[in-house]
């Protein structure tokens, strides 16, 4: 059975990856589907992740008894994603919502022969089909107002017509359950005992459904300012959140899906700044990371043990500093982001994702103090580079569909939430957080999963 999906796997990676590259940015419409240049981008990355996935779980499942099962159903989910990538008419796109919300949850319980395995599966079918609900009943109600069953229709309409406020909410509520934003985060924190291939490709790609869901209705959406400032607030909070719960678990499984409710966060925000093409280039390289996370996680078990934390000397600092300055101006110049609009606000994400690495490095205790101290710049300034490459790249492939980024105005609430985020970067690198009791007790309740889903033995854990 496995050797039969893996290899349809990679070849469907191949030739969608043939045919993206092939395309000529033409829009292929057949069926109550659209191939465009989102789906070209998306598609090849979901084959790409599904392949990897299938290959991993060959091995992972070997010897288990319900192993055709498991094999059917990720299948099931990976054609069903595909098919919402693909979707245009609303049909289409609620029908593989509902099935992919349905399969995933039917994966987390897989081992139904484990009260925690069925417990976490009830609660993420719960959170998912009730997005569904939201989904469909907004989906519908936005169909009917714009008189066309085309997605793409609907954001024609908006360009010309207003459509009504509360759909538009209900689009952004299934979203947020979707990625598992607070406080749907609950679903994704309770899911721990997925097997292993499950996790890897839940958070690499099916949480990104709700961010496809926006991207899809984005043109409808940047009508209303006040819904983008909504979704920056939602999103930029719980990117914030999400870095919090990260840093109290102990748990590397757990850990890792805090960080997908930061990043999922994140990528929502961008959406709000009008950033579309950075918030797909994000959901991909996300998903990629996220996936090789998963998929080592138990040989990360195995290589590592618990060390002190080192403070870096002052005269790293003074090379850290000046680095990730100098990667997030580079990243600037390369995506063509300008600080006086809200494309700032993804400048200075950059500057402190680029500081934080700096610092990781500045830190890594096996490397001599001369490899660290050259190795800052000479991977920082490249990644920048890369990386703005990367987004400047897919701002200029989705051009035709209305998605690249736009130059909104900066707004106070922007400026309200990078200041909190510098101050939560800050509490935390001064050690404060890690010595507050009451702080990290707060945040690791807050970040708990539902009691039910708890294995009694460690051993009942996928590492």
């Amino acid at each position: 059975m496995p050797k039969h999906l893996i290899w349809p796997g990679w070849l469907l990676f191949l030739a969608l990856f043939a045919l993206a590259v092939l395309n000529d940015s033409a829009i292929v419409r057949f069926a109550g589907l659209r191939l465009d240049a989102l789906f070209w981008l998306i598609a090849p990355f979901i084959a790409f992740v599904g392949a990897n996935v299938a290959h991993f779980s060959a091995r992972y499942m070997d010897g288990d008894a319900d192993a055709g099962r498991f094999w059917w159903r990720l299948a099931a989910l990976l054609l069903t994603a595909l098919l919402l990538v693909a979707a245009d008419h609303v049909g289409w796109f609620i029908a593989a919502w509902t099935a992919m919300a349905w399969w995933l949850a039917d994966l987390i319980g897989y081992r139904h022969g484990q009260a925690a395995a069925r417990a976490a599966g009830r609660i993420a079918r719960r959170w998912l089909m009730t997005g569904a609900v939201a989904m469909a009943l907004g989906l519908l109600w936005l169909s009917a107002a714009a008189g066309t069953p085309s997605m793409a229709g609907i954001g024609r309409h908006a360009s010309q017509h207003a459509l009504p406020l509360a759909p538009l909410v209900m689009v952004i509520l299934a979203a947020v359950v979707q990625c598992a934003l607070p406080p749907a985060s609950r679903w994704l924190m309770s899911s721990m005992t997925a097997p292993t291939p499950v996790s890897a490709l839940m958070h690499a790609g099916m949480v990104n459904a709700g961010g496809i869901l926006i991207l899809r209705l984005a043109p409808a959406l940047a009508e209303s300012p006040g819904l983008l400032h909504a979704l920056f607030v939602i999103g930029g909070l719980s990117a914030l959140i999400g870095s919090l719960f990260a840093l109290v678990q102990s748990d590397i499984k757990r850990t890792l899906a805090a960080s997908t409710v930061a990043q999922m966060g994140f990528m929502i925000a961008q959406c709000g700044l009008g950033l579309f093409g950075a918030a797909v280039a994000h959901l991909m390289l996300h998903g990629l990371y996220k996936a090789r996370l998963f998929l080592g996680a138990g040989s990360a078990v195995q290589a590592t043990s618990p060390a002190p934390r080192e403070q870096p000397p002052l005269w790293l600092w003074a090379v850290a500093l000046p680095s990730a300055a100098i990667a997030a101006a580079v990243f600037a110049e390369v995506s063509g982001k300008r600080m006086t609009d809200a494309g700032a606000v993804l400048v200075l994400f950059a500057a402190v994702c680029a500081l934080r690495a700096a610092l990781a490095v500045a830190t890594a205790q096996a490397l001599p103090v001369a490899t660290r101290t050259l190795a800052i710049p000479l991977l920082l300034l490249p990644g920048a580079a890369v990386y703005g490459a990367i987004v400047a790249g897919t701002n200029h492939l989705l051009a035709p569909l209305g998605l690249a980024d736009l130059a909104r105005p900066l707004h106070a609430v922007h400026a309200l939430l990078v200041l909190s985020f510098a101050g939560i970067a800050l509490w935390d690198l001064s050690g404060r957080l890690r010595r507050s009791p009451r702080a990290y007790a707060w945040i690791r309740a807050a970040s708990a999963p539902a009691f039910s889903t708890i294995a009694p033995h460690r051993s009942l854990h996928d590492a």
